[in-house]
């Protein structure tokens, strides 16, 4: 949530074997250090940020797959935060930023050939998932506003995938703020912009949020030159940290892949991006 580290997962082959593995790694941006924080398991995976400083993701290291947390700098042990049901699978979830809000979870109904949005309560292991967006289509990655109180997700309701708005965690009408194929909406710090990758390009909407969602700005902010990871619908290959830098997993080149068959992606930051837009917009209305 500082800006300082990165929560990650590593993948160390993935034909299914016994030899492969996920783990979830802490990189230290001002240090340019890397620390393992999963030891136990097979299954780590889906990292996320919690108000309190420590990182929640999904692990089998009680045996089944369940949401565990640990301290980011391993000062305490994973402790159990939720199980999964057997009868669902999670492909992702959402941490808010707000403590006492309930996580949002990507569920696969294999039997209908959708996924849904559903609500956990990590306060009460106890207490059964509440439908939150479960309709006959499929709506994946989810992102809670840094206030808690709004919730932006891409769904196929149009029968291709676009970004929504919706109000949360009591939920109400979706808004659509995109008008084409577009998924993997981020929230700006400041709330009040989502920014989601269409096929070539990521996209910024300025929103105003109310009784009422309305669009009042559209910035595309630059081109996908770099290969970056656009295709996995199920995963977050993107985010957005403090002072508008932006993250994303990129895909190595046929060339670089033949020769370095078994590292993993490259992980590319690109910092000032806003700042740098301003300037080149302020060059152009002065006529340079």
């Amino acid at each position: 949530p500082d800006g300082r580290y990165i929560a990650y997962e590593l993948q160390r082959g993935a034909d299914g074997s016994a030899s492969s593995s996920q783990r979830i790694q802490i990189y230290d941006l001002e240090q340019g250090t890397n620390v393992q924080l999963t030891f136990e398991g097979r299954l780590n995976t889906r990292p996320r940020w919690m108000a309190d400083g420590r990182v929640a993701y999904i692990s089998d290291e009680g045996g089944e797959p369940a949401i565990y947390a640990q301290p980011f700098d391993r000062s305490g042990a994973s402790q159990l935060l939720a199980a999964l049901p057997d009868s669902l699978r999670v492909i992702d979830f959402e941490v808010p930023r707000q403590q006492g809000l309930p996580f949002v979870l990507v569920v696969e109904h294999p039997a209908l050939g959708h996924s849904g949005l559903v609500l956990l309560d990590p306060n009460e292991p106890d207490a059964e998932l509440r439908p939150f967006v479960d309709t006959p289509f499929s709506e994946i990655n989810p992102a809670v506003s840094p206030d808690g109180r709004w919730i932006a997700y891409a769904s196929d309701e149009s029968d291709r995938f676009e970004v929504y708005v919706r109000a949360f965690p009591d939920g109400g009408r979706p808004w659509p703020i995109s008008d084409e194929e577009s998924r993997k909406p981020v929230w700006s710090p400041n709330g009040r912009e989502v920014i989601y990758l269409t096929d070539d390009r990521f996209v910024a909407r300025a929103l105003t949020l109310g009784d009422e969602v309305r669009v009042t700005g559209r910035e595309d902010l630059f081109e996908n030159s770099l290969d970056l990871e656009l295709d996995l619908a199920d995963a977050r290959t993107f985010d957005m940290g403090s002072e508008g830098r932006f993250l994303a997993i990129a895909e190595r080149s046929a060339q670089s892949s033949a020769a370095a068959e078994g590292e993993p992606s490259d992980v590319v930051l690109l910092f000032n991006v806003f700042r740098e837009i301003e300037e080149r917009l302020a060059q152009l209305e002065g006529g340079r």
